[in-house]
């Protein structure tokens, strides 16, 4: 058996997208993950399965979350040894003081992550990106919802992409 991280985007933000924790536990389960577990209420789950292709597994969860749940939501699902990839090719980690305000961007294809380099324009004087092989990176010192980059990325520009803050990937990293 091999870990599983699901990256549900844009889910318990604010009033849309309502999944219950609970309910996302049982409908992994009943597609055969096992030791599913999930983390804080933003769309983050650990699941061991078969060794198999991220990609279908986010293509299963994302078509039953919808025809359970009613909602279209972005899927990302990355294999333990991918996340440790993608937390060790960070190459701005050193320029965040606040973890909290560090961006790890996922996305399925890497075309995806390289579009974000169309948004640089919108980078603050203090902002770094980074796309790396396996994600992107952005650093906000004044917070995302203060850039004008994050918030491109986060809206219609980044609809194929989910990110999470630096002390969530660490907190989703020691759960594995």
């Amino acid at each position: 058996m091999s870990k599983y991280v699901l990256l549900l985007r844009g889910v318990n933000v604010g009033k849309g997208n309502r999944l219950p924790m609970a309910g996302l536990r049982t409908l992994l389960e009943a597609q055969g993950f096992k030791d599913v577990t999930t983390i804080l209420n933003s769309g983050n789950a650990i699941f061991s399965a078969e060794p198999g292709s991220a990609g279908d597994f986010a293509d299963l969860i994302r078509k039953d979350i919808s025809k359970t749940f009613g909602m279209d939501i972005h899927t990302h699902v990355e294999s333990a040894a991918g996340l440790g990839k993608i937390i060790s090719e960070n190459d701005i980690l050193s320029l965040a003081d606040d973890h909290s305000r560090l961006l790890v961007i996922f996305g399925r294809e890497q075309k995806n992550l390289h579009a974000l380099t169309e948004l640089e324009h919108l980078l603050g004087p203090e902002e770094h990106l980074s796309i790396g092989q396996n994600a992107g990176y952005l650093y906000c010192p004044k917070g995302v919802s203060d850039s004008r980059f994050a918030i491109a990325m986060l809206g219609k520009h980044g609809k194929s992409l989910t990110s999470r803050n630096w002390k969530t990937i660490i907190r989703i990293a020691a759960s594995l």
